[in-house]
């Protein structure tokens, strides 16, 4: 896996970990 891909992942991850949240 590349790490472009895995930054946007990250930053998915890390807004709904930090914001777990249902939309």
């Amino acid at each position: 896996m590349s790490l472009r891909p895995s930054r946007m992942a990250w930053t998915i991850l890390s807004a709904v970990g930090m914001s777990p949240k249902p939309t």
